[in-house]
């Protein structure tokens, strides 16, 4: 058993000599590479030679009915970084002064398109956060476009949100002007009738008075109805009759 250490040199070609011979078997041929190694490499080289004519008469044949044999032929290795009579004068920072200016390096996306109607691209606009079209201050990007509509809408909304927040703002001043209106009543009108505040006083106290007389009362029927419960209560017949708890 060899073992190679390297996959170089004469390693490749016994290696090709291997697989040919296991093609050509497959194919009916019958050849070793062990045992007939002159068969072998006379029916590989007698292989390249067929391959190689049948791949030049393909391609004569495909230039022949569509052309095309002036691209096939690079320029030499020579001239591929020789130098030219084509003049370029660059400043420090690199903009061109003199000469051919380059050409400029297009990007994957598509430019200068403006589709439903509209003069700007979408993100030409930007207002609260939104981007949008310059030319209809439209922020939906499929939208169509209106023009000068559009502009004149969008200023009416504007205006219409504009008198709703100061409404808004203004509606809570109102509320504290009525407060303190109502308050400025309130005073008033204690300070010019004196002997209503005093009957409201004496009629207040006059409830209070009743209400504990009430609570008394309700205190006392409690009492008596648990001395009941420990105490015997007389019948019409003379007897005794005793409750327990």
């Amino acid at each position: 058993l060899i073992c190679y250490s390297r996959y170089t040199g004469e390693v490749v070609e016994a290696n090709e000599a291997q697989v040919f011979a296991w093609q050509a078997r497959c194919k009916g041929i019958d050849v070793h590479a062990l045992a007939e190694p002159t068969k072998l490499e006379a029916l590989k080289k007698e292989f390249n030679k067929e391959k190689a004519s049948t791949d030049n008469e393909q391609r004569k044949a495909l230039l022949s009915k569509y052309g095309g044999a002036e691209y096939l032929e690079s320029t030499p290795k020579e001239l591929l970084f020789a130098q030219t009579e084509q003049y370029v004068e660059y400043s420090r920072k690199g903009n061109v002064l003199k000469g051919a200016e380059r050409a400029p390096v297009k990007s994957r996306y598509e430019e200068d398109v403006y589709p439903m109607n509209h003069t700007s691209i979408f993100g030409s606009y930007w207002k609260d956060g939104k981007w949008g079209y310059r030319c209809c201050h439209s922020f939906v990007k499929n939208s169509y476009c209106l023009k000068d509509e559009g502009i004149k809408a969008e200023q009416s909304n504007d205006a219409s949100t504009s008198s709703l927040k100061e409404e808004a703002s203004a509606a809570p001043d109102v509320k504290k002007d009525d407060d303190r209106s109502v308050t400025k009543d309130e005073k008033n009108d204690e300070d010019k009738d004196p002997a209503s505040s005093s009957n409201s006083e004496s009629s207040s106290s006059s409830e209070s008075s009743s209400e504990s007389e009430d609570s008394e009362k309700e205190r006392e029927m409690e009492k008596e109805r648990e001395r009941s419960k420990y105490f015997p209560e007389s019948r019409t017949d003379g007897g005794t009759k005793f409750a327990f708890a």
